[in-house]
């Protein structure tokens, strides 16, 4: 079982289905929070039903309930976390629910940012109260099983939204209609579980496919087939998809029915000649160079897996510093104005909203353009910005990041010396989608007069080599009556969108 938040995030990583994901989830609650049970409840259009359940007794697998019958349908509901150290006297609680269950205290996380898909939930057979760091672990839980959730829609699905979608109310969640490309690609970057009875059964279809083609081949009259390439793509399918020791036993197989079926005289074991032993023996070393090369390929891509899950854990980690820390900035300003509450709540709401910037860079969802420009720019105050466009654009997490950084360090440098560091400046933001990108248009105006500077800063290079890097466009000038930036990303993060 894992016992940190990190062996956590890397078994997330490597899950293949939400039955996976269940499990790990349920078994680190467990763990990490001495739980004496543990859910995972997912939401189905206006109800919920619980996939999986660990715990010292049965509890609710596969019983599905109302959004508002159960705790766990609000949770998803209010998209907060929800704690009750005694539920016998908590009105949120259905009776008939837990009764008959030993559940007396738990807490329970919102699975996914924005719209919750799910809820995660950790149970105590006796009286117990959350404490805040239980319910942090509880929610860095529930934030990585809402990216592995959102990551395994990607693979199903080939779309590069992240987000899973949410069924109307009273309808059954509805399969996005995939393109085979895609499909195919997810098939095979999930793959099947290594060394198990169907990765064997994938090569055994595999080779059948592959005997097949060539035995039909054969008999239409078609000569100078060179059997082993009909094998190798069996081979190269098994390894991919099933693992290492399926690839092999493909490559062992298809070199029995190579030299049962095609070699002459075919259907039968003579003895080989010469030339039979040579084209078996190619065949043998091209099919261990292959098993070797995807082998390492794997093990590559494992690697790259475990550092995205360091990479991860030290996202969520040093998002819960900076949480900690608004914390105490804002006790220390209550502290500090005891006398002007007014003026002190106005300050935490600018330091609340200065969070907002740290936070969305790990958001796994699309957003709203209006939203993503109201948390980045509240700091500068809203009142000064004149903001265009369609309320319905909504970007992934890909460009909404890059987009972010752009209106911050735009208008950290406006605050600057630009129109918002003299009271009457002010700036226009438009955006538009066409042809495939988004753009963003800043125009200042009322500022000082501004001319192009001698040396452009780091925070303007850093953005310049992001949006190159996504196949954008950054184009910053400076007329004497304010600066002006266009910034473009093509809509799926690609360098164009074909």
């Amino acid at each position: 079982m894992p016992d940190s938040v990190l062996e956590i995030i890397h078994g997330l990583s490597l899950t293949r289905s939400e039955d996976e994901i269940a499990e790990v989830v349920s078994q680190a609650v467990r763990t990490l929070l001495h739980a004496d049970g543990a859910t995972l409840a997912l939401r189905d259009g206006d109800h919920f039903y619980y996939a999986r359940g660990e715990a010292v007794s049965p509890l609710w697998k596969g019983r599905r309930l109302p959004m508002n019958g159960c705790i766990a349908g609000w949770c998803m509901t209010n998209g907060q976390i929800a704690a009750s150290a005694d539920i016998r006297r908590d009105s949120r609680m259905l009776a008939e629910i837990y009764r008959p269950a030993f559940v007396r205290s738990l807490a329970v996380a919102p699975v996914g940012a924005g719209a919750p898909i799910a809820a995660l939930g950790a149970y105590w057979s006796e009286q117990h109260q959350p404490q805040p760091e239980e319910l942090d672990r509880l929610q860095a839980i529930a934030d990585g099983a809402g990216l592995a959730m959102a990551n395994l829609h990607r693979a199903n699905t080939g779309h590069p939204d992240a987000s899973i979608p949410s069924s109307a109310p009273g309808e059954r969640p509805v399969r996005d209609r995939v393109p085979l490309g895609p499909a195919i690609e997810g098939f095979l970057y999930r793959g099947l579980r290594p060394n198990s009875l169907q990765a064997y059964a994938f090569a055994l279809g595999c080779l059948l496919v592959a005997t097949m083609l060539a035995l039909g081949l054969q008999a239409a009259g078609v000569s100078g087939l060179v059997g082993g390439a009909f094998f190798f793509p069996a081979v190269l399918l098994a390894l991919l998809v099933g693992g290492s020791r399926s690839g092999a036993a493909a490559a062992a197989f298809g070199g029995v029915a190579l030299y049962y079926f095609l070699m002459e005289p075919p259907w039968s074991f003579s003895p080989p000649t010469a030339s039979d032993v040579i084209d078996l023996a190619i065949y043998a070393g091209s099919s261990a160079l292959m098993v070797l090369t995807v082998r390492s390929y794997k093990r590559m891509v494992q690697n790259l897996k475990q550092e995205d899950a360091r990479h991860l854990i030290l996202a969520l980690e040093q998002q819960h510093r900076a949480k900690n820390a608004v914390v105490v900035a804002e006790a220390i300003v209550r502290g500090g104005l005891e006398t002007d509450p007014v003026q002190a709540r106005i300050i935490n709401q600018r330091i609340r909203a200065a969070f907002a910037d740290v936070d969305i860079h790990l958001r796994s969802r699309r957003i709203r353009m209006p939203s993503l420009l109201n948390q980045e720019l509240e700091p500068f105050d809203l009142a000064r910005f004149d903001l265009k466009g369609d309320d319905e654009t909504a970007l992934i997490p890909e460009v909404s990041s890059i987009f972010t950084l752009a209106v911050h360090e735009l208008a950290t440098n406006a605050l600057k010396y630009g129109a918002l560091s003299v009271p009457d400046g002010r700036v226009e933001l438009a955006w538009r989608i066409a042809d495939g990108q988004a753009t963003i248009f800043w125009r200042e105006t009322g500022g000082p007069p501004v001319s192009r500077p001698e040396k452009t800063g780091y925070g303007t290079l850093l953005l310049g080599r992001l949006v190159r890097a996504a196949g954008g466009e950054l184009v910053i000038s400076f007329p004497a009556t304010g600066a002006t930036a266009q910034i473009s990303l093509w809509l799926d993060g690609k360098r164009s969108p074909d």
